[in-house]
């Protein structure tokens, strides 16, 4: 069908009009391929990563067994050093979970009204992409350097590791 839409001459004509659902993808095709040969654009990563991830996604909705974690560090526990930026207390928060053998680290900062974050999963001391992360209702694949971006008004009170054998629960969150 591409090749026809960019030659102008298609020879399946009478099969089109027998068939409304080639007719109905060959009327689609035409408004999105371009009639020259040039070669398509290059996905982003993050659309490649996001592609790479479906299976992991629809995979981990029944792990085999699930685990909780737990908060091994956070920043907010501690008094605060010394500020080195003109950010005030509360402003920044660092948390380490733990279940098992696995860590997440956790990073949260709050920036004009929203809440950015960055997560990172470890097997052990090695970084691992094997996890979805849930945070709240939002599901996030891990990206470049295999972490979790993301932004939002409100900071979750709890996030889920998501793999298709386990499920860590991380729950318990306040802010």
């Amino acid at each position: 069908m591409v090749q026809a839409i960019r030659s102008g001459t298609v020879p399946f004509r009478s099969h089109l009009k027998q068939c409304q659902a080639c007719t109905q993808v060959f009327e689609l095709l035409s408004k999105t391929v371009t009639k020259s040969a040039a070669e398509p654009a290059n996905p982003s990563m993050q659309s490649i990563y996001r592609h790479m991830a479906v299976p992991r996604m629809i995979e981990s909705r029944h792990p085999a067994r699930s685990m909780d974690g737990a908060i091994v560090f956070d920043s907010w526990s501690q008094l605060p050093v010394v500020q080195t930026r003109d950010s005030g207390y509360g402003v920044e928060r660092r948390l380490r979970f733990k279940a098992d053998r696995f860590t997440l680290e956790f990073v949260a900062e709050h920036q004009q009204g929203r809440w950015q974050f960055v997560a990172r999963v470890y097997d052990g001391d090695t970084v691992t992409p094997d996890f979805i992360l849930q945070a709240g209702r939002r599901k996030l694949v891990p990206e470049g350097h295999r972490c979790f971006f993301w932004s939002s008004t409100r900071p979750p009170k709890k996030i889920q590791l998501l793999s298709p054998s386990l499920k860590i629960v991380l729950d318990g969150l306040s802010w």
